[in-house]
């Protein structure tokens, strides 16, 4: 296909559109479904198990041309879903604020993020993507690297100890690589190829490179501006966690930099995607993990359960202390580490150190199994809580063992 048979397409009034432009509206009323976001009822649209297959796409992708005339009230999804303006404006309201995103540029929305859409005009045309969490992460374990911590927060969408409210705007309208892969990803929609998916993988990967490239790019310009604007603190923020990884504090930055720490943390959260503690931990486990590539066996802390530490018996301070970056590593942050272990050539893991109180042997195993999937094989076991001599291992009824 080429350009311009597909800006002829875009262009198009489909009969839905015709009908929202002559004055019909969509009843929302049929999406009964409603989640509780602070306490408040927000409609969610998608239906769970939603079977992302779209001709031409790889499965886990699909992208539709948003409907013109027809504003889309407050909602939430089950999927994480990426705008983008191929021409015109898009007026949105996203997490209570206003924003107009422009021509070229892209919306990241995880699945809980509540967002409505005003009514587009006939010269306005905007494109979701709808992502699967199993394709993101299979394209961004192959597109980038966690070593940035800049690039790191899209691994947000993926982690399981956020609450996916979080979104990010991509200020990439002077892209034309942006503008290119999506116009390339759109031509395999209208007339797929053969190779269509896997064409359209690619071109993926090769979109979410350039995104971070032009965040990044913002980022520094914010920087050289000397602006005390948030993208030049943000950049200072990071660089300083990169540098001091191995013995910073929350108020120490802080100071540094001028701010009150929960002002810092505030910051960081909206630009990066991850708290000041999440970025220290992630930083101190790549160097961990470098430190420790190419060995065959690794015994590792997989102390607690996030979700059980907080509804434990513990006093406040000391959940505190457990969770903070000085704490100890969670399920979650074991699973992580151990998948960078075991790509750079680990066989055996055995997870030690759990809590009493705020874990259990086989939820530990079964959340560091799960981000291992799809990766070379490992043997994982779990160590006694009394002594190592004899590694727990779990039989065919997934029940703890002592294994001779």
């Amino acid at each position: 296909m080429e350009i311009d048979e597909l800006e002829r397409r875009l262009s198009e009034l489909s009969a839905s559109e015709i009908a929202y432009k002559d004055g019909m509206a969509f009843d929302w009323s049929i999406m009964t479904e409603h989640v509780e976001i602070d306490g408040c009822p927000v409609r969610k649209i998608g239906q769970p198990g939603f079977a992302y297959a779209q001709p031409g796409m790889p499965r886990g992708l699909t992208i539709r041309k948003n409907s013109r005339f027809n504003a889309v009230p407050e909602h939430v999804h089950d999927y994480v879903e990426m705008s983008y303006v191929y021409r015109g404006r898009c007026p949105q309201t996203v997490a209570g604020e206003r924003l107009e995103l422009r021509r070229n540029e892209v919306l990241l929305l995880d699945a809980l993020c509540p967002h409505a859409v005003a009514a587009l005009g006939e010269d306005d045309i905007m494109l979701s993507m709808t992502v699967s969490r199993s394709f993101l992460r299979r394209s961004l374990e192959s597109s980038l690297s966690r070593e940035s911590a800049v690039s790191r927060f899209l691994f947000n969408a993926l982690n399981s100890e956020t609450d996916h409210r979080g979104h990010v705007r991509f200020y990439c309208g002077e892209s034309r690589r942006i503008r290119r892969y999506m116009q390339e990803m759109l031509c395999e929609l209208y007339d797929p190829s053969p190779n269509g998916p896997e064409i359209v993988l690619r071109l993926f990967q090769l979109f979410l490179v350039e995104l971070m490239d032009c965040y990044e790019r913002e980022l520094v310009r914010g920087a050289a501006d000397g602006a005390a604007g948030p993208t030049a603190l943000v950049t200072g923020m990071l660089g300083y966690i990169d540098r001091e990884f191995a013995a910073c504090s929350l108020e120490g930055m802080a100071a540094e930099f001028g701010l009150s720490p929960n002002y810092a943390t505030a910051l960081l959260k909206r630009h990066v995607g991850k708290t000041f503690r999440q970025l220290v931990q992630e930083r101190r486990l790549v160097h961990a993990a470098e430190l420790l590539r190419g060995c065959e066996m690794v015994v590792l802390e997989s102390n607690h359960d996030p979700y059980m530490l907080q509804a434990g018996p513990y006093p406040y301070s000391l959940k505190m202390r457990v969770a903070g970056p000085s704490g100890h590593l969670s399920n979650p942050d074991c699973a992580v580490f151990a998948a960078d272990l075991v790509k750079s050539g680990t066989r055996t893991l055995v997870l030690a150190h759990l809590s009493e109180k705020n874990n259990m042997p086989e939820l530990a195993r079964q959340q560091t199994l799960s981000a291992l999937r799809g990766l070379p094989a490992c043997e994982v076991l779990v160590a006694p809580k009394e002594h190592m001599e004899h590694p727990v291992s779990f039989g065919e009824e997934r029940l703890c063992s002592l294994s001779g």
